[in-house]
């Protein structure tokens, strides 16, 4: 998702599996609105680093003018 680098080549945790279809649904809406939004908090550290718990998504889609 986006530019990040996942650092470790490890499986996805199944902690992590039940917010991988949310995940992805954020993800093409984040497409939705040109990538001006990011994925953030505990989900992100879980897919770039050591897995932890969360149970939720974080994100911040950016506003501008039209």
């Amino acid at each position: 998702m986006g530019n990040a680098k996942r650092q470790s080549r490890q499986p996805t945790p199944s902690v992590l599996t039940p917010l991988l279809e949310p995940l992805a649904a954020l993800h093409r809406l984040l497409k939705q609105f040109d990538d001006r939004g990011v994925i953030i908090g505990g989900i992100v550290a879980s897919l770039l680093g050591q897995p932890r718990l969360t149970a939720d998504l974080d994100n911040k889609i950016l506003g501008g003018t039209v």
